[in-house]
């Protein structure tokens, strides 16, 4: 399964929420199995850039983008979607910062791919 997380690549839209405060990082947390990790492209559309430092996650690769000008969701997923070229996914997961999932959600997904 493990190359099923390398192959996914999540990305989270916030508005004036801190990452660490989003209830999907907290329940994508606890998704992830014990030495996995997923590439999770934040895409802060919030008027003031957020700090990541307090952030500890050995779940995630975080790559942050902030956009004071509040472009949307559709320029966020689709930012995501060119991410997801460059750096070759196969899979997008595509979220906001409220969406939760049970801790076996990757199990899912994993047996519904394949």
């Amino acid at each position: 399964m493990n190359c099923f997380f390398q192959d996914l690549l999540a990305v989270l839209v916030l508005y004036n929420e801190k990452l660490e405060n989003s209830n999907t990082f907290k329940s994508l947390s606890k998704a992830i199995p014990k030495g996995a990790y997923v590439d999770l492209v934040v895409y802060d559309n919030s008027p003031e850039t957020h700090n990541l430092e307090n952030v500890e996650s050995i779940s995630f690769k975080i790559h942050y983008i902030h956009d004071e000008m509040n472009s949307g969701v559709s320029a966020a997923y689709n930012y995501g979607a060119k991410f997801a070229e460059t750096e070759n996914k196969t899979w997008m997961l595509i979220l906001d910062q409220d969406t939760t999932f049970r801790n076996n959600i990757f199990n899912s997904y994993h047996e519904a791919i394949e």
